[in-house]
């Protein structure tokens, strides 16, 4: 999506952004498929064309 969208990230953040989700998972599994069905939400909200034509 980020890259669909042209926004950019900062690489030196991600192991710090990965970490606190190896943390978070640890604690509680269950929240990734949660996460995992808000972020399909969005998702669909931002790019409704790529649902429509069965985009991942």
């Amino acid at each position: 999506m980020g890259d669909r969208l042209e926004i950019g990230s900062e690489i030196e953040s991600h192991a710090t952004y990965l970490g606190h989700w190896v943390e978070l998972l640890k604690e509680t599994p269950k929240v990734l498929f949660q996460v995992l069905s808000e972020a399909r939400q969005a998702a669909d909200l931002i790019c409704p064309e790529a649902q429509a034509q069965g985009e991942p």
